[in-house]
């Protein structure tokens, strides 16, 4: 399939797995324990020469708190704004988006989310002002919806803090807005963004360079999460979050034989656990792998 004619998930043939499925289950029951945490395990193949993607997974629609998860939906939202809009980022737009995947920089990832939806932070707003601009900051998720995965929150950005002004008016009197998001939905975002279906392809390409993680080498986004055991001999994509009490992790992997999936656990209550992301990684990889 011609890469201009996929628009969305909806394009691609896309099916169930079994065996995907039975891997899942297995491995959250064998990793759940005593159930004082809440886990999730979502799985993808992905045959680049036919586009093919087989999903299984076990609590993977169940939505969560995505912490800077959701990173990997403000990167697609600016690959195909900067696309739609014709231009070229500047070095200062590509050190926000390095910083944001490389480092998970919260104050990196809202440029990207300004850039993205032309919506900025500042003072409060009247009524009038607020909608207008909510309806800018959530093409985000129109954005997602087109793309095929559905309803979900991405349109807030992320915190060290907390948001104030406008950015707080945005989560609505209740924090009812706050970002929300599925391990399915992540898995199919990191399969878009592996495919280089979202924005021009060099934009994608560059950008996904900035998740490949040195799996010899500890880092922020590695230890403690999913690339701290994969096996030797494989390349890793990666982007983790770590909020509150959630402990999350997606990963595209491809091995020397050009064999590719994606990994995603999500977790929750469970957030300060460094051990079961790596144990979970080194038992779907030697599976899948």
């Amino acid at each position: 399939m011609p890469r201009s004619q996929v628009v969305s998930l909806l394009s691609l043939p896309i099916r169930s797995d079994s065996r995907l499925t039975i891997l899942a289950e297995q491995v959250r029951s064998r990793h759940l324990r005593d159930g004082t945490f809440d886990l999730s395990i979502d799985l993808a193949t992905i045959d680049r020469s036919s586009l093919q993607v087989l999903l299984g997974g076990a609590e993977a629609d169940r939505a969560f708190y995505p912490a800077s998860v959701v990173k990997l939906v403000h990167l697609g939202a600016w690959l195909e704004a900067l696309k739609q809009a014709g231009r070229q980022a500047s070095e200062e737009e590509w050190r926000a988006v390095r910083d944001m995947l490389a480092e998970s920089s919260n104050d990196a990832t809202a440029l990207v989310v300004d850039q993205a939806t032309r919506s900025t932070g500042g003072p409060e707003l009247d009524r009038i002002g607020l909608e207008n601009w909510r309806n800018a900051r959530t093409s985000i998720n129109r954005r997602a919806a087109h793309w095929g995965l559905g309803s979900l929150e991405a349109s807030q950005k992320t915190w060290n803090e907390g948001p104030y002004g406008r950015e707080r008016q945005g989560y609505g009197r209740d924090f009812e807005a706050r970002n929300r998001m599925s391990p399915r939905q992540a898995t199919l975002m990191m399969v878009l963004l592996a495919l280089g279906l979202l924005g021009r392809r060099e934009d994608s390409d560059e950008a996904m360079n900035f998740m490949a993680r040195n799996l010899k080498e500890s880092s922020l986004q590695t230890a403690g999460f999913l690339g701290q055991s994969l096996p030797d001999g494989l390349q890793a994509w990666t982007k983790a979050g770590w909020a509150y009490a959630v402990r999350h992790d997606v990963a595209w992997i491809r091995n020397s034989a050009g064999r590719e999936a994606v990994i995603t656990v999500f977790t929750d209550r469970n957030g300060e656990d460094t051990e079961i992301l790596p144990a979970i990684a080194r038992d779907l990889a030697e599976s899948i792998f």
